[in-house]
């Protein structure tokens, strides 16, 4: 199963806990290109995003997140997939909140999509 796994971290502010928000959005503007063909090459049908949303709105222009924190998008660059916005691994929540916060929201959309 973990063949099928592929994960993607931006950039860190000197490997410290917290990001400068503003360096990651410099370092994806730049890497924009990269970072969507590293995308197309995994051809993943969902992408999780865990963190901060405009660094994705900055790749994906048309991303539009409801509120049940998950959109589905079609266009040339994100290919139909099912986009999930979640709290990251790292957040100080007990990591069973994360992974049941998780799997509902994948649920909702799964209901949805069918």
């Amino acid at each position: 199963i973990l063949k099928k796994i592929a994960v993607m971290n931006l950039k860190k502010t000197n490997g410290i806990s917290q990001s400068n928000n503003d360096d990651i959005l410099k370092y994806v503007d730049n890497d924009k290109d990269f970072i969507v063909k590293e995308i197309n090459i995994i051809d993943p049908d969902v992408i999780i995003c865990c963190g901060n949303i405009f660094y994705l709105n900055s790749v994906f222009n048309e991303i539009k997140f409801n509120d049940s924190y998950y959109c589905f998008s079609n266009s040339s660059v994100s290919k139909n997939r099912l986009f999930i916005l979640c709290n990251h691994p790292g957040a100080f929540i007990k990591k069973a909140y994360l992974y049941y916060g998780l799997m509902s929201i994948y649920q909702q959309a799964l209901i949805e999509m069918n």
